[in-house]
């Protein structure tokens, strides 16, 4: 009777070594600045990808459940994210726990974007968006700490607006959002990006687009309109086309982020005919020279390691 006991002794250890190697490892190569995360959507299999631009290093990390737009928090040892339901572009608040492997995720609302609050120093908390409200968010307590934006007050009779996506300068002062409505009844939308001020509570428009995302220097503004990727001048007003593309599809959240210097910007916009869908293509554009670079990694709602 000793020998089973034996064996299963040495297989308990043989986790608890597995266990906490795992969880170095994946602290080690999640923590390089510049490095790319990137989400790897399976039913069987899912992962988080960690791609190395100067390196050309590639790592993967299982997952126990999909975990979709992964960004690093302010703690080294989460990472902020949506775990999703039946829908592959919106999910519930949650983050990844590096040190033990696990996803924890908040209610049963789901939404469309998140990302990190520039204005506490919280690790938990967040910006999370939905299609009516923008909100700040902690996602230890699942709790609301404060509505940044809501729709709903804002709408007349018959009106239909919904929020695509927002952004937060990081003064945490400029709410950057885009607000979408049918076209003349018709199954098209008309997108258009405004800015609201938290501390005056007066909004202007900019213009016509979606999936506005500003710099963390609050000077440029990266969004998309029909084919096109544009910059907005916050400070001189001017907007630029940068980088066209053959089809950008609003209504399945393309993905811009800012390198940490904001030099380059992180790009995805999403193909319905690409086969395996969910494998989809991932750009670097390099703002000085123009150049716009495939990274050798497919999946969805990449983000820079700051």
């Amino acid at each position: 009777m000793k020998k089973p006991i034996m064996v299963l002794k040495r297989f308990t250890l043989l986790i608890t070594i597995m266990l906490s190697l795992t969880s170095c490892t994946i602290i080690e190569y999640l923590g390089m600045s510049g490095d790319i995360l990137v989400s790897v959507f399976s039913t069987k299999r899912p992962e988080l990808v960690s791609y190395s631009p100067t390196k050309t290093i590639i790592r993967r990390f299982d997952l126990s459940e999909n975990f979709l737009r992964p960004f690093y928090s302010q703690d080294e040892n989460l990472v902020i994210g949506l775990v999703p339901g039946m829908m592959t572009f919106s999910g519930l608040p949650g983050y990844l726990n590096l040190k033990t492997g696990r996803i924890s995720s908040c209610g049963d609302q789901f939404y469309d974007s998140i990302i990190d609050d520039p204005r506490s120093e919280n690790r938990f908390q967040v910006i999370i968006t939905d299609t009516t409200t923008v909100v700040s968010y902690d996602l230890e307590t699942c709790e609301i700490i404060e509505m940044l934006f809501d729709i709903k007050p804002n709408l007349n009779g018959n009106e239909y607006f919904f929020i695509d996506s927002s952004s937060l300068a990081s003064d945490g002062i400029k709410l950057y959002y885009s607000l979408g409505r049918p076209l003349n009844g018709l199954m098209k939308y008309v997108y258009t990006i405004y800015v609201l001020d938290l501390k005056t509570a007066e909004t202007s428009e900019i213009g016509l687009g979606f999936y506005p995302m500003i710099s963390h220097d609050g000077e440029k503004l990266a969004y998309f309109y029909e084919n096109g990727l544009y910059i907005y001048d916050v400070l001189g007003g001017g907007t630029e086309l940068i980088q066209t593309f053959i089809n950008v599809d609003q209504n399945t959240s393309p993905t811009i982020d800012w390198s940490g210097d904001n030099s380059h910007l992180l790009i995805q916009t999403i193909d319905y005919s690409k086969e395996p869908f969910l494998e989809q293509d991932i750009y670097i554009f390099n703002l000085s020279n123009k150049a716009l670079v495939e990274i050798p990694v497919k999946g969805l709602h990449p983000s820079w390691v700051r």
